[in-house]
């Protein structure tokens, strides 16, 4: 008798219990679903299901996340570092050991590069020669292990076909040649300089600059594949836009033309580097920004943008796209910085045509902390991002990154949105 009005109880519970709907995604259309979701709810999603993690941490996913990610524009700003416990060695007259000051470091932490890799970001402390990679999507930084070398230049880059990212540090040369029977003596042979370098074609890229200026100058690539330097040449016209320097000329620019001085190959009298000529990466490729702001015999012309079409068949570049004076005042957006630096075409995919068959918009950021973007089609000049109280840097800190979601993380990443933190500034 009990154990029939169990059964009459249980029957009764089962008839309660709502039916399940019985409708159950398949994986592809899950698949579809999570791979349009941003990357923090899938780092959370991640903890939710095994079989989501698995399909998340997946390659293709991955990068199905990434090129849809890619195309979302928006911009990083990072805070203004400024770290007061710096210290500077000067040598004082009269002593062999350097005398040790207290000064404040700008730009500690800084960021390495005008766009992040994969949606990683390179940030770097100068003073004590630490870097580390931070994910600013989820907060993760991951320390590198130390390194006491200071005054160095470093990038990141992506090993496509082995899955890695890498870190590449490079020193400055310490080098004298001397021509036998030559009157000027011992001289610098090549000096890297401290301009921010650039992944592309799976390589990292940095201006090679000479301190005589009567042979070209080159770019020192590193290939990610095979871990080894080679020389790139740069287009023709490396020496050709060469500009006297005047030590009263330029007062805005003066410690900046000081540094890329150099000495002419005949007159044998001081000349600078032009200061605007800069790496990127645009569709994948290559590119140089020729800066002829500082010419008289170019007309309406500030920049042009050279792309290097081949690597493998013999390095060739080919003029790819102009940027000429636009009417009024907006034109000192882009005369009076430091440096203008390339971060990307928009309209488009590959080529340097829009849909419609007009010419692509440019998008640009300047040491004076803005971001513009430049229509040749009606020769116009659009800021969409600007730092307030920012002005022209003293050095090529840009302070704006091309903002990349990414699902990335090293075995070792650890919470550290307190070391350094991003602005995202959103435009269209």
């Amino acid at each position: 008798m009990a154990t029939a009005t169990g059964q009459r109880a249980t029957k009764k519970r089962k008839a309660a219990e709502p039916a399940p709907c019985g409708v159950t995604l398949p994986d592809h259309l899950v698949a579809e679903v999570l791979v349009c979701l941003p990357a923090t709810s899938l780092a959370r999603l991640r903890c939710a299901c095994r079989s989501w993690d698995a399909e998340i941490s997946s390659r293709a996913f991955q990068e199905r996340h990434h090129a849809l990610a890619a195309a979302k524009l928006a911009l990083l700003q990072p805070p203004v570092g400024t770290c007061a416990h710096c210290l500077l060695a000067i040598i004082t007259s009269g002593s062999r050991r350097p005398a040790e000051m207290i000064i404040n470091c700008n730009d500690c932490p800084s960021v390495i590069g005008s766009k992040t890799c994969f949606g990683l970001v390179l940030v770097e402390t100068p003073c004590d020669a630490a870097y580390y990679v931070c994910n600013h999507t989820t907060g993760d930084i991951l320390h590198l292990p130390p390194s006491h070398q200071k005054g160095c230049t470093a990038g990141i880059g992506f090993h496509a076909s082995a899955r890695e990212f890498k870190v590449v540090k490079s020193g400055k040369l310490h080098a004298r040649l001397l021509t036998v029977g030559d009157a000027q003596g011992w001289k610098a042979p090549a000096a890297a300089h401290s301009l921010q370098p650039v992944f592309a074609d799976g390589r990292i890229h940095w201006i090679f600059r000479t301190r005589y200026l009567f042979k070209p100058h080159g770019i020192l690539s590193f290939s990610l594949a095979d871990e080894t330097f080679r020389r790139v040449a740069q287009p023709s016209f490396s020496t050709a836009d060469l500009v006297p320097y005047y030590f009263n000329g330029d007062q805005q620019h003066e410690i900046q033309l000081w540094w890329n001085r150099g000495v002419s190959s005949e007159s044998g009298e001081e000349v600078a580097v032009p200061v605007g000529k800069t790496l990127a990466e645009l569709d994948g490729r290559l590119c140089m920004m020729r800066d002829v702001r500082h010419r008289s015999d170019v007309g309406g012309l500030l920049f042009e943008v050279w792309k290097l079409q081949d690597y493998e068949m013999g390095i060739s570049w080919s003029l790819d796209y102009r940027i000429d004076r636009t009417p009024g005042r907006m034109a000192e957006r882009l005369t009076t910085p430091w440096l203008v630096v390339l971060l990307r075409y928009l309209d488009g995919d590959e080529g340097s045509q829009s849909q419609g068959g007009n010419k692509r918009r440019l998008l640009l950021a300047t040491t004076a902390r803005e971001a513009h973007v430049y229509d040749p089609d009606s020769g116009t000049l659009r800021t969409v991002a600007s730092i307030a109280g920012g002005g022209d840097s003293p050095n090529d800190s840009l302070r704006l990154v091309l903002y990349q979601e990414s699902l990335v993380r090293f075995t070792g990443m650890k919470q550290g949105k307190g070391e350094i933190e991003f602005v995202k500034l959103e435009y269209n």
